[in-house]
């Protein structure tokens, strides 16, 4: 048991490093209505909408909440925008999940994120690794709910392979991405 926890601090402080590292690289500013474990740029503007790569959001769920995610090369910046409405509040050890996926087993995490009373997730990312994600075929959003955040983090150590997580929570809102990122050309 004790190795245990042994397993369980390093995970955690490998993921406080890694979420220091995110904030010194992006070297953005927090902004949006939720918190957020990334790091947003908020005064980057979207790109034109022949450049942008967007993802309509319908539901998965019960939930009647709607949304898009665009993704757009501007000013040398890869930005996420995901603006989503109409959730549930998830405080506490609830949080959302956003992904980039192509299967239920080849997924990556953009980020986890609780929403306050006014129901909305609105964040803006600086997100290189989003992009290359997306270029090379992860190219579907999904937003789940999770009810316990050190549940999913512990999932991480129960797989070998760091894009097919053990546990992802519940499916609420899911979209395809089209546009320049996502189709040949």
């Amino acid at each position: 048991m004790r190795g245990f926890y042994h397993l369980r601090r390093q995970l955690l402080s490998f993921f406080a490093l890694a979420l220091l590292a995110l904030a010194a690289f992006s070297a953005g500013c927090g902004g949006g209505s939720s918190d957020s474990t990334q790091v947003a740029d908020t005064a980057a503007p979207v790109a034109d909408k022949s450049e942008r790569t967007e993802a309509v959001l319908h539901p998965v769920a019960e939930m009647k909440a709607s949304g898009t995610v665009v993704a757009a090369r501007e000013d040398g910046k890869y930005l996420i925008k995901i603006r989503i409405e109409g959730l549930k509040p998830a405080i506490g050890e609830t949080m959302y999940v956003a992904w980039l996926k192509s299967s239920r087993h080849s997924m990556y995490a953009l980020g986890a994120y609780r929403v306050r009373g006014d129901m909305r997730l609105d964040e803006d990312l600086i997100h290189p690794n989003a992009f290359l994600h997306l270029e090379s075929g992860k190219s579907d959003f999904l937003l789940t709910r999770i009810y316990s955040d050190d549940a999913w983090r512990d999932s991480y150590s129960e797989t070998d392979d760091p894009y097919d997580p053990a546990f992802i929570g519940r499916p609420i809102l899911e979209g395809s991405f089209s546009g320049p990122l996502v189709e040949p050309g």
